[in-house]
């Protein structure tokens, strides 16, 4: 089907996601486009141009997508309208960002050792004798002397294992089948990269499983009591109360980065803060019986390589559309935060548009923490600033 002479009206707060859409739609022909960002914009425009096919985006400003929708077909039956909206959560926490934490809390790699680590993860493979040693089949010492021995036979790290009666074939068939932690694999290339040995491996697999009390773990499908068990310890740093409001919204952020941004990053901990210089940075208000005013900033080079994720696109330049995906990130994930609070207490909360922060500095109130995320590409910092 060809577009070439239709006229598309597209209404969504977000700029970003009005250049998704035209975008794709594009591939299909040259339509005339006519943008809205809040819902009287759309009903004004439809009226004015009486567009062939509408999108309207639900949650926006002014009036929101089912006002304009009801106005629009008031004044057209006709009228072809598509509803485009981002609804849903899905959690896709892993432990690797958690363990990562652990490792620099207790001092094991550096910032620097870290990030080059993570930056690599995804072009490793599970190795066996680092699964061997997951599960208590081998001892680092052991997986150490068949590695040495591999390099005066060339045979596979099962096959010497074996015939050195540390496993059993019916063990290594086990190996060959396990799905291992997401956390497994990020230590396994710190050691491949010389910042760790297999020993130290081995004992910190222990200690953090030990630490955030995981116990018999199915790391296929992983809990949420283990996970809600990890929050409290990273709650821990602070005299932010692990509540139920605070507990989600973390829950959600860290699964809002996995999902959007990727898994390759470090939480930091918490630390109070008092005042903070701007880089490039946007906020977003929160209402409720959880009040808040919460600030993504980062440098501009980080910001694109931000976007570029975010957006699945290749951005170059610090521009609009960059700008707008962290106005659009922050936005989806705050509301997505006040459906799940909806759903699960039955409160309501409320939001005030993103907005650009244009102050160098900003003074913040007693109940201020700023929380960096580690990323290969960069550091971005969220701020939260409590309300009583």
């Amino acid at each position: 089907m060809r577009l070439d002479n239709a006229k598309i009206l597209i209404s969504d707060d977000s700029i970003l996601a009005r250049k998704q859409l035209k975008d794709f739609i594009s591939k299909y022909g040259t339509p005339t486009f006519f943008e809205a960002s809040n819902g009287q914009d759309a009903i004004d425009i439809y009226k004015k141009e009486k567009p062939d096919l509408s999108f309207l985006d639900i949650v926006m400003p002014v009036k929101d997508g089912n006002a304009a929708i009801r106005e629009i077909i008031d004044f057209d039956k006709d009228a072809e309208i598509i509803i485009v909206s981002s609804v849903g959560t899905q959690s896709q926490l892993r432990y690797a960002q958690f363990f990562g934490t652990f490792l620099l809390s207790h001092n094991v790699v550096t910032k620097d050792q870290l990030l080059s680590a993570l930056g690599k993860k995804s072009s490793q493979h599970m190795k066996l004798g680092t699964l061997a040693i997951m599960k208590g089949y081998m001892t680092a010492n052991e997986v150490d002397n068949v590695i040495i021995s591999q390099t005066h036979n060339d045979c596979r790290f099962g096959d010497l294992a074996v015939r050195e009666g540390y496993l059993t074939q019916e063990q290594v068939d086990e190996l060959v089948k396990t799905q291992y932690p997401d956390f497994l694999l990020l230590g396994q290339t710190l050691v491949e990269e010389g910042y760790i040995n297999n020993a130290q491996l081995e004992t910190l697999i222990t200690d953090y499983e030990s630490e955030n009390e995981i116990t018999d773990l199915d790391y296929s499908n992983e809990k949420q009591d283990d996970l809600d068990r990890i929050l409290a310890n990273f709650f821990h740093t602070t005299d932010v109360a692990a509540d139920e409001y605070n507990a989600s919204y973390m829950r959600l952020l860290f699964n809002d980065l996995t999902r959007f941004i990727g898994d390759d990053f470090t939480p930091l901990c918490f630390n109070p803060c008092k005042e903070y210089p701007v880089n490039y940075c946007v906020s977003q208000t929160i209402h409720g019986d959880l009040s808040a005013k919460v600030y993504l900033d980062m440098p501009e080079t980080t910001c694109i390589s931000f976007a570029s994720r975010y957006v699945n696109e290749e951005f170059t330049e610090f521009d609009e559309y960059v700008q707008a995906s962290l106005e659009d990130f922050l936005n989806l994930h705050n509301g997505l935060y006040n459906v799940n609070i909806s759903n699960t207490l039955g409160k309501e909360l409320t939001l005030e548009a993103p907005e650009v922060v244009s102050d160098e500095l900003i003074e913040l109130s007693s109940s201020s923490y700023l929380l960096q995320v580690m990323y290969p590409f960069g550091v971005i910092n969220f701020i939260f600033e409590l309300k009583k």
